[in-house]
């Protein structure tokens, strides 16, 4: 009987050694029927079913054979091994612990020890079990494995590095090893090495997919993304339902600016794990670059209701909501990532792009400012305080933000090209073009910086020079329609108004192929087309250019202004009045639009409503506090002059404020040129008041304490009729002093109007005595 016995426990384990697995454990099950309470047959049975895959019941067998022999420590081992395998970590360190205190010094029970606590997330006992390992044997490779995998969580990356070598060193074929080796590598940014290790790692298990989605990444990482997309399609043809190497996929296409490809491999992921919150992301930026804006934020929520604490679905959120021109929403969005990572200095600097979207520049620069405490070498947020401060026309501080830039990335062309803007918002256009030749140093092929450069040489009147910049900036980037209406602004500038009308098509028909940038910027572009066909005097095709735009952006205000001025030039005055109240109604505070409104209602001749757009551009330009704004302002409303005194000439009063507060406006300015204008259109429109204005223009250029219309208008009323008479005298005996002083042509406009001044004071000192 006894023979017996040993004869099947013989054939049982020639049959396990052969690899019959299910053989072996029918022989053993049949053994155990009669024999259930022999701990070593449940072992072996154990290893049976362990090497069939079938673990619960593996479990079961060694659990037998513990219970049976409480010290059994073979068995105490596996039931540790399989409980690893099962993911139940409390349950295997319990089992380690029983194991443990049966034999102190076994190595694998140490090492499977450190396994369970590093799967728990207790590292540094993890590492303290592994060294144990090690201690009691320095040749345990997979000890030497495990070691790394916790010093690389532990941040110690160099040290892990070392475990893994010493790993290799003693088992040259560990796979194990070599995989994470490469991982860490990977992170490590050290790609060429990573790929080595995954190619070894390939070599010892050429079906191991895991190795074949990280050998991708490497790929990757040295942007051979085509090699990589290999490395990924090996993957999925091992293991199909693999989501993570879908993913990677679509990431390797999205690379390579294959985005529907990408789109298709992301839904591949997602039809695999639903909730792969990683998966709904990369969908998202998929579509995002599809131009799938609102289909991208779907998804973005989608990643949100997996994981509302995960801030890159928000952040991610709010770059599609300022794409698609929603910022109120898209600052929510930053503000809520915000709130789950406070210290995200990239979060910061993206809040900043809202607000700066928003013009609510002093709130951009405060994030832009929260960016650099938490990151005070980030070059981005320097550039981006930088953009802010010369919006807020703080320009010596826009200028040390971009030398900050600059000096923490010397090799950012971007930095360079905005340290050269900050130095043309100074004025000093020499050392910007200089600084901004420095940016095309480094980057050549940047149409942005080619396209500044001839922002540079237009202010330096070099306007040959800047043709040039621009058409290389075309050259670069023949497919961007914005260059292309740059370039066409130039070529206008330059009076050439066909050839910028060739370009501002051809931007046209490259922005009509995109329906996003035709909804945002489509409007812009016939606009512009519009200008230059008004330029040409073809003003019907301005007529339809400008239909063109009101029809794709109807809110836009500068589209119905300019609609208004085509419908002027074809004198269709009524409908150019409709236009206009349009631009002011999408616009209230559109200076352009109220003069044009002025210019209308005089040609239909109503003058009382004309002069009260006259009224609304003065408060407006009075209200402005943009002083170079001002400026550029106030020579067109220099133009708008002779008609505002055509409206006003009726009364002396109205014509008298409006002519000294344009007065005051060009003096401020030290525009001493508008200044005589203005004085040569009162002698001819209201010589009564051309002395009083002499005295004023007079005394403004020699700093007299007269210092502004108000105490000027008060002095007018003041006077009586002999005082005025006097007045009048004086201003005679001081613009002759005036004309003396190097002013000849002003005492020649006064020489010529001196009748008609004459007859008119009198008249007005007669008025006054009544």
């Amino acid at each position: 009987m006894d023979n017996d016995f040993d004869s099947d426990i013989e054939r049982g384990d020639q049959l396990y050694e052969s690899g019959q697995y299910e053989e072996a454990m029918a022989v053993y099950q049949q053994l155990l029927e009669n024999n259930p309470l022999n701990y070593e047959i449940w072992y072996k049975q154990g290893l049976a079913l362990e090497s069939l895959e079938r673990y619960d019941e593996s479990l079961h067998a060694f659990k037998q054979a513990t219970e049976i022999q409480s010290d059994y420590f073979l068995a105490w081992n596996k039931r540790a091994s399989i409980l690893l395998e099962l993911e139940s970590y409390e349950e295997a360190l319990a089992v380690c612990n029983e194991a443990l205190s049966i034999s102190p010094e076994d190595s694998e029970i140490w090492r499977r020890h450190g396994s369970a606590l590093y799967e728990l997330k207790r590292y540094e006992e993890a590492l303290s079990s592994c060294n144990h390992a090690i201690d009691i044997n320095p040749n345990n490779d997979k000890a030497w494995t495990n070691r790394g995998s916790v010093l690389n969580d532990l941040g110690r990356h160099e040290e892990a590095l070392t475990s893994y070598d010493r790993a290799i060193e003693i088992e040259s074929n560990s796979y194990v090893a070599w995989n994470n080796r490469g991982s860490i590598l990977n992170n490590l940014g050290c790609h060429e090495e990573a790929l080595t290790s995954y190619d070894r790692a390939i070599e010892i298990e050429p079906n191991s997919y895991t190795a074949w989605i990280n050998r991708g990444t490497a790929l990757d990482g040295l942007d051979r993304h085509e090699e990589a997309l290999k490395s990924y399609d090996s993957a999925i043809e091992i293991h199909p339902e693999n989501a993570i190497a879908w993913i990677n996929r679509g990431i390797s296409l999205r690379n390579l600016e294959r985005y529907e490809e990408a789109f298709q491999a992301d839904d591949r992921a997602i039809k695999i794990e639903p909730t792969n919150a990683k998966a709904w992301n990369c969908r998202s930026a998929d579509l995002h670059n599809l131009g799938r804006h609102e289909e991208a934020l779907e998804s973005y929520d989608r990643v949100i209701e997996i994981n509302s604490e995960d801030v890159y679905p928000w952040i991610n959120r709010g770059f599609s909501l300022r794409s698609l021109e929603r910022y109120e929403e898209a600052l929510k969005s930053y503000d809520r990532a915000i709130e789950i990572e406070p210290e995200n200095a990239s979060t910061w600097i993206k809040r900043g792009l809202v607000l700066d979207n928003l013009d609510r520049y002093e709130e951009a620069l405060k994030s832009y400012d929260r960016a650099i405490e938490f990151d005070p070498e980030n070059a981005r947020a320097w550039i981006n305080r930088g953009i802010s401060l010369s919006n807020l026309e703080r320009h010596e501080e826009a200028l040390q933000a971009d030398e900050q830039a600059v000096k923490i990335e010397p090799d950012n062309a971007e930095a360079w090209r905005n340290l050269g803007f900050g130095l043309h918002d100074l004025g000093r256009y020499e050392e910007a073009l200089q600084v901004n030749d420095r940016a095309l140093e480094i980057d050549p092929d940047n149409a942005d910086t080619w396209i500044y450069r001839g922002v540079h040489l237009i202010a330096l009147d070099r306007h040959k020079e800047a043709l040039d910049a621009y058409i290389r900036a075309v050259k670069i980037e023949p497919e961007n329609a914005k260059t292309w209406n740059i370039y066409s602004k130039c070529l206008d500038g330059l009076g050439h108004h066909e050839k910028a009308l060739e370009s501002l098509d051809r931007a046209i028909e490259i922005n009509s192929k995109n329906a996003h940038t035709w909804r945002n910027f489509g409007a812009h572009l016939w606009t512009d087309r519009s200008a230059i066909l008004n330029k040409l005097e073809r003003y019907e095709e301005a007529l339809q250019a400008d239909s063109r735009a009101v029809e794709i952006e109807p809110e836009n205000a500068a589209a119905w202004r300019n609609l208004s001025f085509s419908l002027r030039n074809l004198e269709r005055y009524q409908e150019a009045l409709y236009a206009c109240d349009r631009a002011i109604e999408i616009e209230p505070n559109n200076i352009h639009a109220w003069k044009s409104r002025n210019f209308i209602l005089t040609k239909l001749k109503r003058h009382k409503e004309a002069y009260k757009a006259v009224a609304q551009v003065r408060q407006l330009y009075r209200d402005s506090k943009n002083a170079s704004g001002k400026e550029v302002g106030f020579r067109a409303w220099a133009k708008a002059i002779p008609w505002k005194l055509f409206v006003s000439v009726s009364s002396g009063v109205n014509a008298a404020i409006i002519l000294l507060e344009s007065l005051t406006f060009a003096l401020t300015l030290a525009d001493v040129a508008d200044g005589q204008q203005i004085f040569r259109m009162t002698i001819f429109f209201a010589p009564a008041l051309s002395g009083v204005i002499g005295v004023y223009f007079v005394r403004k250029q020699n700093s007299s304490i007269l210092k502004n219309v108000d105490n000027l208008l008060a002095f007018i009323f003041c006077l009586g009729t002999s005082r005025f008479l006097i007045l009048y005298i004086l201003s005679l005996a001081e613009n002759l002093w005036f004309s003396i002083s190097n002013y000849s042509a002003m005492l020649n406009s006064l020489s010529l109007s001196l009748p008609i001044m004459l007859i008119s004071t009198l008249i007005a000192a007669n008025r006054y005595k009544r």
